[in-house]
């Protein structure tokens, strides 16, 4: 099962990666919710299928170009670590972005349940109880 799982995430990644949220949001369960750090820090959260739409569009009025770029996937059991790097360019300002990131995903029954994105990969590994 928890192979099953990294290969969810990893299709949801692509889905987001090609600005698909039909395909993002089939993997996901009805209650979905991501929880996202906005421009100043300050948390966003988006929930269930209207959320994954909600989160398209305002990926694609504020980025010119966005993705994320995955270098490792963790299975935790029920939770998959990615580590990776986001990479974009704003659509008004035209500034580059090339940061490390995570996400902590958790996946029940086949479907993802919640989305953490950390800033921080430290803060990720901290949140599922890893040092590294």
């Amino acid at each position: 099962m928890s192979q099953e799982n990294v290969e969810i995430v990893l299709r949801g990644v692509a889905a987001m990666n090609r600005g698909d949220p039909e395909a993002f949001s089939a993997l996901c369960d009805p209650r979905f919710e991501m929880r996202l750090v906005g421009v100043v820090g300050e948390p966003v959260s988006y929930v269930g299928a209207d959320g994954v739409f909600e989160f398209f569009r305002d990926m694609g009025e504020s980025w010119a170009e966005w993705g994320f770029e995955v270098e490792r996937a963790r299975d935790l059991d029920q939770h998959v670590l990615i580590t990776g790097r986001q990479r974009g360019r704003g659509r008004v300002s035209g500034v580059e972005v090339d940061s490390p990131r995570a996400c902590v995903v958790e996946v029940r029954d086949g479907a993802v349940t919640e989305l953490r994105y950390f800033t921080e990969p430290a803060e990720a590994l901290k949140a599922v109880g890893l040092d590294e």
